[in-house]
Formats: structure tokens, C-alpha cells, sequence
């Protein structure tokens, strides 16, 4: 996990609100509830896997994993 400078309510809307907007779309998920989740689990992005994952989900290529496809 990388530990980032935490961005500010505005910046954290203005890199995820969009992309989390469109593909939650697709889904027919309200995307209040995924940006929602994704500041619980980030912290405002202060905490990310990588450069983009806000959401603490991680899979070391063992065990079980389902794709949704």
C-alpha cells in the first residue's frame, strides 16, 4: 500500500467522481455509493494500492476468484 499525500474533497471528486460515474453506469450501481466506499477505504486517497485502487481488494493469484465477465 502506498501511504500518498491525502487530497482535499474536491481533487479526491475531481479524479474519481467521472470514471466512477460512468462505470458504475454500466451497472446500474449508484455511483454515490462506490465513491462512498472509496473514501472509507482510501481515506481520501491517502491510502491506495498502486496509483488508482482505492478499494483495499487484493488477490495474490492464488485461491479462489471469480470474474465477472
Amino acid at each position: 500500500m502506498i501511504n500518498m499525500p491525502k487530497m482535499n474533497r474536491l481533487e479526491f471528486l475531481g479524479v474519481y467522481g467521472e470514471p466512477m460515474q460512468n462505470i458504475c453506469s454500466e451497472y446500474g450501481i449508484p455511483a454515490s455509493v462506490c465513491i462512498a466506499q472509496a473514501i472509507i477505504e482510501s481515506g481520501w486517497d491517502e491510502y491506495c494500492i498502486g496509483e488508482y485502487n482505492v478499494f483495499g481488494r487484493k488477490y495474490n493469484g492464488t485461491g479462489k476468484y471469480r470474474d465477472w465477465e
